[in-house]
C-alpha cells in the first residue's frame, strides 16, 4: 500500500504499537459505564446512554465509535446490574465488546458509597483485508479475512457522594494475543491491559450555577499516557457547557517502505454541551479541535441519555447525584 494509514494514533483512541486499544470518549463524565463497570446502579434508577463518535472528518478510514449502555439497581439495595456494548471501526479493522455487568454497593456513610464492579463478556475483532489497496494484483493479503472472538473480564471500583466521584478500572483482565499470520503477516496485534482513572466534583451551592471540574486518565501498554482535564458549568440544574484539554497521543505516518515516523502530538481542545430536555431525556454534543496542522477538521461526538426513576419525583432543582455525573 502507498499509505496504509496516514494517522495511526491520536488522543489515545488507537495506538501504533500493534495493539487494538479502547476508544476514549470526550463526554466521559456523562457515560462512565463505558470505562468502569463499578458505575452500574450509581444513579439508583434505570439509566441508558448511547454515544456515537465520528473521528477526523477529513481522513479516510478514521475511527468511528459506538457506545451503548444500560444499568440499574436490583430490588435488593446492595446489588446492581448493567449491560454494555462498545464498537469501534478503524480503517480495515472492526472491533468490539459485549458485556454483562454486576456491581456491589457498600454504604460507607449516609452520603458516601463505594461500588465494586465486574464485567464479563466477549471481545471480537475482524479485519476486512479484501478491501485493502495493494501495490500488485493478487496480493495474498486480500484473501486473509479472519475473525477473532475471545472472552473478556474487567474490574472496577467507584467511590461517590452527592458532589464528587473517583474511580478506577481495568477493563481487560484477560489478555488476547493474535498469533502471527492469523491476521496479516508479521502482525502481532492484540488486546492489552488498559487502566482508566476518573475523578470529579461539584463546586457551588446555588441552584442557578455550579462548576464541575473532572478528569479522565488512560494508560495502555505500548501507548502514550492520555489525560483529559475538563471544566464545566451547570446552569439552572439543566444545561451543561464545558471545555476540555487533552494531553497525550502521537501522530505517525507510514511511508512507502513501511517506515514509521512521528510527525506530531495529539493534543486537542474539546467543547461539550448537554441539555436535560425533560426529567427523563437528555442530549449532548462534543467537538474536538486537534492542535496539529495536518488534521484540518475535528471530531464529533453525540450523546442521547434516558433516565427512568420509578416511584420518584426527580426535580431539576433537587441537589441529587443523578444530575451531576
Amino acid at each position: 500500500m502507498k499509505r496504509l494509514f496516514l494517522f495511526l494514533t491520536i488522543l489515545g483512541v488507537q495506538t501504533y504499537g500493534y495493539a487494538q486499544q479502547d476508544a476514549q470518549l470526550s463526554m466521559y463524565m456523562f457515560n462512565l459505564l463505558h470505562f468502569n463497570p463499578a458505575y452500574a446502579g450509581s444513579k439508583e434508577c434505570l439509566s441508558a446512554v448511547g454515544v456515537y463518535r465520528h473521528q477526523w472528518d477529513n481522513i479516510q478510514g478514521a475511527p468511528r465509535t459506538v457506545s451503548l449502555s444500560v444499568h440499574n439497581k436490583f430490588k435488593k439495595d446492595h446489588y446492581n446490574w448493567g449491560l454494555s456494548f462498545k464498537g469501534d471501526k478503524l480503517g480495515l479493522t472492526t472491533a468490539g465488546n459485549l458485556e454483562g455487568i454486576f456491581a456491589y454497593k457498600v454504604r460507607m456513610s449516609d452520603e458516601i458509597r463505594l461500588h465494586l464492579g465486574i464485567s464479563a463478556g466477549v471481545a471480537f475483532i475482524q479485519r476486512q483485508t479484501q478491501d485493502a489497496i495493494v501495490s500488485q494484483f493478487g496480493d495474498p493479503m486480500q484473501s486473509n479475512n479472519p475473525n477473532k472472538l475471545a472472552p473478556n473480564i474487567g474490574f472496577g471500583a467507584f467511590l461517590y457522594g452527592d458532589k464528587f466521584f473517583v474511580g478506577g478500572a481495568i477493563p481487560h483482565l484477560l489478555l488476547v494475543s493474535y498469533r502471527e499470520n492469523e491476521f496479516l503477516a508479521g502482525d502481532s496485534s492484540g488486546q492489552f491491559n488498559h487502566l482508566f482513572f476518573q475523578g470529579g466534583l461539584i463546586l457551588g451551592n446555588t441552584d442557578k450555577f455550579k462548576f464541575r471540574p473532572s478528569t479522565m486518565i488512560k494508560y495502555a501498554s505500548n501507548a502514550p499516557l492520555s489525560v483529559d482535564v475538563n471544566l464545566s458549568a451547570l446552569f439552572s440544574e439543566r444545561f451543561w457547557i464545558g471545555a476540555s484539554y487533552r494531553f497525550g497521543g502521537n501522530i505517525y505516518s507510514i511511508d512507502n517502505n513501511t517506515a514509521v515516523r512521528q510527525i506530531g502530538s495529539g493534543n486537542a481542545i474539546v467543547g461539550t454541551i448537554k441539555f436535560l430536555i425533560t426529567q427523563q431525556l437528555e442530549i449532548g454534543y462534543a467537538y474536538d479541535y486537534p492542535l496539529h496542522s495536518l488534521i484540518s477538521r475535528g471530531s464529533h461526538e453525540m450523546m442521547l441519555g434516558f433516565n427512568l426513576c420509578k416511584g420518584k419525583t426527580v426535580r431539576f432543582v433537587t441537589p441529587r447525584y443523578v444530575n451531576y455525573f
